[in-house]
């Protein structure tokens, strides 16, 4: 699951991730500290092993997953499956709920390397050593006797005599693996032989390192490094490899003292395989108060080896939901899915760290609990609650006879959930509804309070094709969105701009019951989409997008000057009058698109998206 961390903040973009600080007049660099500091300290998040209660094939009797890897770990061998994209797909995701842009999987290289002990016990007592706070749960299918909750993870396996007088302990962190087979004073060491299978060729280099070569790249075990404790003090012990043949391997230990333990740790990095793009993406984050970051996306799960697996995947996709600390450490991570594609867009925690998140799934057994529409019609969205255990507080279906989309999802202060997407249905949900007809492809706002019930759920858009991208929620409970509309006869109230001259952005808020308190297109002459919006904690309303208009309307402007595809940044004041709308400046004529934005206490903007320079 944490193969994710790394997609937390991309999709496949033109070339480069841009990020702006932005005042009220200038623009700065901001501070990415704690971006690289998550990332780091992710690479040194301890592994966690996941005992095996019907998640994958019951050869597995642990397991643990990262970016780019699974390993399983079975009484008689290890198994660990290397992924990396051998192909990107040229795919820009510059609408979530296209159906058009539905994103494809990566065409994906994979290898796995098993490693069986010869001559070992075949039936060796296995247990899991320190038990974690991490959680995870697997919510796959509608059938809830086959949901998994609260799994327990461990930080250490340990297989008890592998071989006679010898233990046999994994362990290590997102970057590497370590097993320590621990001889027991008067042991033989000589007994361990190590068998490899998937490489493609077996070596040692100069450094006395195992080179596993693989269709997938090099994997690498460092020289050994072996070890006593006497007196409380490691002392080393000169020892290496010894390669038998194309497939086994043994140790060579120089003289120690047999009458105690001995300490034999090989080291296995594959951390060549952490970054690249794979079967899983992230599409939505947030952050709560103690730093605690949550991501949501899809996961294309790799089935144990020649195994089907017990999850119920079948190749299809599934949402999922990771919690990690303000250190990087995985708490918890839920699958969330039914036995075809299932997609999570937009998350949003609670103040009592609740999780909300919102997608599209066309799975007919999806997992639904206290939902309100228990069914599914067609592609639906769907909305989804957990507690802080990543426990399910409701799920449900949301949509109608046609293609549905949730886009985002925002929370307020009394854990009311307000989702924004897109909908082709003329039966889509409908309730205390500002607009009840849908002429075509319209925008929809849902509002559902803790417990998941319906406060209100309205059609937004005209006659025209209309999409929202963003969603935010005031102390109120008032709900504002962004989007793109190519409608005419979009609905505005009060509105900055109240013609449409092109596809525009609009910008609409809703009061806490749902009616338009007011609505504006905003754009020029080209064609306008916006993605991003936030509220200021004094009720100002701060947008970002992209624009392909040279009269885009100004005001205030850090930079003035368009210069093709610009993204840019908008701020309303709480009645909707414009306080400033500004391009990105961005040199050599690069285009830029602007994604995602927030504020701090201060009123500065900050703004996340992609640009080709």
């Amino acid at each position: 699951m944490l193969r994710l961390i790394n997609s937390i903040l991309s999709t496949l973009v033109f070339s480069f991730l841009f990020l702006f600080c932005m005042s009220s007049s200038s623009l700065a660099n901001p501070d990415e500290a704690s971006r690289v500091k998550i990332q780091k300290n992710y690479g040194k998040a301890p592994l966690s092993f996941e005992a095996n209660d019907g998640q994958v094939d019951d050869q597995a009797k642990f397991f643990s997953r990262g970016q780019g890897y699974n390993l399983f770990l079975t009484p008689t061998e290890s198994v660990l499956v290397l992924t990396k994209a051998s192909k990107a797909k040229d795919f820009v995701q510059t609408n979530p709920g296209s159906i058009a842009n539905y994103p494809e999987s990566q065409e994906m290289e994979s290898a796995v390397v098993r490693m069986r002990l010869e001559g070992a016990n075949l039936t060796p007592e296995m247990s899991g050593i320190n038990m974690t706070s991490s959680k995870s749960n697997y919510l796959i299918g509608d059938d809830k006797s086959k949901w998994r909750t609260n799994v327990s993870q461990y930080s250490k396996v340990k297989y008890q005599e592998v071989y006679e007088g010898i233990d046999l302990v994994y362990y290590g962190n997102q970057r590497k693996l370590e097993y320590d087979f621990i001889v027991q004073p008067g042991a033989d060491y000589k007994q361990i032989q190590m068998n490899f299978s998937g490489a493609d060729k077996l070596s040692l280099d100069n450094k006395g390192n195992l080179v596993m070569a693989t269709p997938t790249g090099n994997v690498i075990q460092y020289a050994p490094i072996i070890y006593q404790v006497i007196d409380g003090e490691r002392k080393p012990v000169e020892g290496n490899y010894v390669l038998q043949d194309e497939a086994r391997v043994s140790f060579q230990v120089a003289q120690y003292d047999a009458e105690k333990e001995l300490v034999i740790d090989p080291i296995l990095v594959y951390s060549t395989y952490l970054g690249g793009e794979n079967f899983d993406s992230g599409y939505g984050m947030d952050v709560d108060e103690f730093g605690n970051v949550y991501v949501t996306g899809k996961v294309q799960s790799i089935d144990f080896p020649e195994v089907n697996s017990a999850q119920g995947f079948q190749g299809g996709e599934d949402a999922f939901v990771a919690k990690l600390d303000s250190t990087g450490a995985l708490v918890y991570s839920t699958y969330i899915g039914g036995s075809s594609d299932d997609v999570a867009y937009g998350i949003a925690v609670d103040g009592s760290g609740n999780i909300h998140i919102t997608g599209t799934t066309i799975s007919n057994d999806f997992p639904t609990d206290n939902a309100i529409q228990g069914d599914q019609l067609s592609w639906d969205a769907f909305v989804v609650k957990l507690d802080t255990s990543g426990d399910l507080v409701y799920s449900t279906y949301l949509g109608g006879n046609s293609y549905d989309f949730g886009n985002k999802i925002a929370v307020d202060k009394l854990g009311n959930a307000y989702v924004a997407g897109s909908t082709e249905s003329t039966d889509f949900p409908t309730e205390n509804a500002g607009q009840y007809d849908q002429p075509r492809k319209d925008a929809f706002v849902t509002k559902l309070d803790s417990s998941g019930s319906l406060v209100y759920s309205t059609y937004l858009g005209g006659s025209d094709t209309d999409n929202a991208s963003g969603i935010a929620v005031d102390d109120q409970g008032s709900a504002y969105i962004t989007g793109r509309t190519w409608s005419t006869d979009f609905p505005t109230v009060s509105a900055f701009q109240d013609d449409q001259p092109d596809s525009d952005v609009f910008i609409a808020k809703l009061n806490p019951a749902g009616g338009l308190a007011y609505s504006t297109y905003l754009g020029g002459s080209g064609t306008d989409w916006g993605y991003g919006i936030t509220v200021g904690n004094l009720g100002s309303v701060y947008v970002t997008g992209w624009t392909d208009s040279s009269d885009f309307p100004l005001v205030n402007a850090s930079y003035s000057t368009y210069e093709g595809r610009m993204a840019f940044v908008t701020k309303f004041n709480p009645l909707g009058d414009l306080v400033y709308s500004t391009y990105l400046e961005l040199l050599d004529r690069a285009f830029s698109e602007g994604h995602s934005i927030a504020t701090d206490a201060s009123g500065n903007a900050y703004i996340t998206g992609e640009t080709t320079n």
